[in-house]
């Protein structure tokens, strides 16, 4: 919301929005970055932290992850 009215003009001037979110602070044991690239080092950890029941061997992770945001998906592989 902040973004929105920022970018009407809508704040008076010399007003400044910050905003933190620290959601993936749980998950970050299991990542690390090096090389400017962001790697998964346990999979699994990541879906029992999440709280996800599932056979590993039937669903794929995809996570997308940049210096300000961490998305992961979970992806079923169609085997029949």
């Amino acid at each position: 919301m902040a973004s929105r009215l920022n970018e009407n003009n809508l704040f008076a001037p010399r007003t400044f929005v910050t905003a933190y979110r620290y959601r993936q602070e749980y998950l970050e044991q299991y990542f690390i970055f090096e090389n400017n690239d962001l790697h998964c080092v346990d999979i699994e950890g990541v879906i029992i932290a999440i709280n996800v029941v599932c056979n590993l061997e039937e669903w794929g992770l995809l996570i997308d992850a940049s210096t300000r945001s961490l998305k992961g998906v979970l992806l079923h592989n169609n085997l029949s």
